[in-house]
């Protein structure tokens, strides 16, 4: 079969989930394909310019770059559902769309695309107005009735576009994500420059996401102010590592009014050997996020061998499949008992990193993209 795919995700400037999706899934996608399948790569943009000999270096992948200007092209394809993309790169038997950017494609061709969650449907108060507008803009709802068939990365998102869009299950495919490579295969990182570098402590926690409202960090502050009034816990410092997001200064200033304020340690964003190693060293590894679609930093803690407390709520029950301690994240004691639990309790955090470790082992990218196959090709 001949599978166009739409990879315009990748020109935007910052790195996120949906483009660590693609350049996970691609190359396994291709090696999965073989000798059976050519795969086509539709993107359009005049800036940003990517490097794509990654994907380039298969014998089976044909790269379609456009330099349309990308507004008027975005909107030409939303609301005159013109050009067919699928004709732009020669004709495809499927189309496939890792994101729901509007992808219209002719008569006859079948469209496959991945939805990743549905935050801003439940929380639109924690997206700025530049991307409530975005979203209304891309309008998901239609992109997902105009598909033949979806993605889903957990049950929880399948059951959430069932709910809000009113999509048959049947339509729906589920392929869990897989594990990036700095994490299963970590390169080589010297610990104690890793340490000099944020100021780090041999004792800490730590928190890996976008400082953003959405991921709860504010809870997970006052929970460690609450363990801190144990003399137990007087050497154990957080550290939060990630990129600054919507609102991120209300965070700042959550930190900043802390008694504690002098053991909590902002990194920024963190490379990719660096954040392996900040797994690996951590007493524990805590996500008290509101809402994901999948969740990738728990399971890479857990992959690493660290004891990890996530959220009750939305997939996060269901990726780390009872090999993490979960939690109300809506509670900071409920997060502040489950430390102590964890810290107090050698046995148990033993048991956790090999549970963890276990569950973890049971997603790839490999098997991502053998399933993701098997829905484009209809097998």
């Amino acid at each position: 079969m001949k599978i166009g795919i739409d990879i315009r995700s990748l020109n935007t400037s910052s790195y996120g989930g949906v483009s660590e999706y693609i350049r996970n899934l691609l190359p396994a996608l291709f090696l999965e394909g073989g000798n059976s399948h050519s795969f086509h790569l539709f993107t359009n943009s005049r800036k940003n310019p990517q490097d794509y000999s990654d994907f380039l270096s298969f014998d089976n992948v044909t790269l379609h770059e456009f330099k349309y200007p990308n507004k008027f092209f975005t909107f030409s394809c939303r609301y005159f559902k013109r050009p067919y993309l699928d004709k732009l790169i020669g004709g495809v038997d499927v189309f496939f769309s890792p994101h729901f950017l509007p992808a219209p494609v002719s008569p006859g061709t079948k469209r496959v695309t991945t939805f990743h969650d549905l935050s801003f449907e439940y929380f639109p108060e924690y997206f700025d107005r530049r991307r409530r507008l975005w979203h209304k803009y891309m309008s998901p709802a239609v992109q997902a009735k105009k598909s033949d068939k979806l993605i889903a990365v957990s049950h929880s998102t399948k059951n959430d576009i069932v709910s809000i869009y009113g999509v048959s299950e049947e339509k729906i495919n589920i392929v869990y994500l897989g594990i990036c490579d700095s994490v299963t295969n970590p390169p080589a990182s010297n610990w104690n420059s890793v340490k000099r570098k944020y100021k780090i402590q041999e004792e800490y926690i730590l928190s890996l996401s976008t400082i953003e409202p959405r991921k709860n960090i504010v809870a997970l502050i006052r929970a460690f102010n609450d363990i801190n009034q144990d003399e137990r816990f007087r050497n154990l410092h957080l550290v939060i590592a990630g990129a600054k997001g919507w609102e991120y200064k209300n965070i700042l200033k959550e930190a900043n009014s802390s008694p504690y304020t002098s053991k909590i340690i902002f990194t920024g964003p963190v490379k990719e050997d660096e954040k392996s190693i900040l797994y690996k060293k951590a007493k524990a590894f805590v996500y008290p996020s509101l809402y994901e679609g999948f969740g990738f930093p728990p399971l890479e803690a857990m992959y690493s061998g660290t004891p990890t407390i996530a959220s009750s709520v939305t997939s996060l029950p269901e990726v780390t499949g009872g090999a993490a301690i979960l939690i109300n994240p809506y509670v900071p004691k409920d997060i502040s008992r489950a430390l102590k639990e964890l810290l107090l309790d050698d046995r148990f955090a033993t048991y956790l990193s090999r549970e963890g470790k276990k569950r973890a082992e049971k997603f790839s990218w490999e098997k991502a993209a053998s399933e993701t196959l098997k829905v484009l090709t209809g097998e």
